[in-house]
């Protein structure tokens, strides 16, 4: 039965005006408190602002749990999660996620089908808006405040994929609650280059936007 439940809500809300509904209310209720009353948050784009219309693979650091809806609230384009299977344990919190198209990912056991999924979200449009999916690139959250994980190939690899531009993102979380997350110019990665170099020179981009120093590498 939940499996018919779970495929009707997709079938309804993924990639859809729905989706986008049930994301403005989530940055206007929980987002809005959270980052302006709970914290005061700032948000640069050191670039260009992005193209409203175009799909975006977003590429950010990760930090803390409030990160994922922190950076939909920020860049205020329609996205895509990409979330660990364990998060959708907890049948509210599945509803939500489904509702706003969050892609799920076994950690322990992965597959093609959340590359495939990220992909088909980076191909749609609704209501005039492109898609975009946030991933973070080190694949789980940072333990050293001041310092980055290495870098997770798979962002690379589904910008490769999908065939979009990467939108580099830092996030700094301030002792005195101040967040400041901060967007890169948009760049297309070289279709054809290394997959583990690429990673280390958009790990670069973000360590920078993040005020953070890099990892060392093997």
């Amino acid at each position: 039965m939940w499996q018919k439940l779970k495929e009707k809500i997709k079938e309804k809300f993924y990639y859809s005006w729905l989706s986008i509904l049930a994301q403005n209310i989530t940055n206007l209720v929980y987002a809005s408190i959270l980052y302006h009353v709970v914290h005061r948050t700032k948000v640069e784009f050191t670039g260009s602002k992005p193209d409203r219309t175009k799909n975006y693979l977003i590429v950010s650091n990760h930090i803390s749990m409030k990160d994922p809806p922190l950076v939909g609230h920020c860049i205020q384009l329609p996205v895509s999660f990409i979330a660990k299977t364990e998060l959708f344990q907890n049948p509210l919190l599945k509803l939500y996620m489904y509702s706003t198209s969050t892609i799920e990912v076994d950690r322990d056991n992965p597959d093609t089908s959340t590359f495939k999924q990220a992909k088909k979200a980076l191909s749609r449009k609704s209501m005039g808006y492109g898609w975009s999916v946030v991933i973070f690139i080190e694949g789980t959250r940072s333990k050293d405040p001041d310092k980055l994980g290495k870098p997770n190939k798979g962002a690379v690899f589904l910008a490769r994929l999908a065939k979009v531009p990467i939108i580099p993102c830092g996030i700094h979380y301030a002792e005195d609650k101040t967040i400041t997350v901060r967007f890169g110019e948009p760049y297309e990665i070289d279709y054809k280059g290394d997959l583990e170099e690429q990673s280390w020179q958009c790990l670069e981009r973000i360590a920078q936007l993040a005020g953070k120093s890099l990892p060392e590498r093997d």
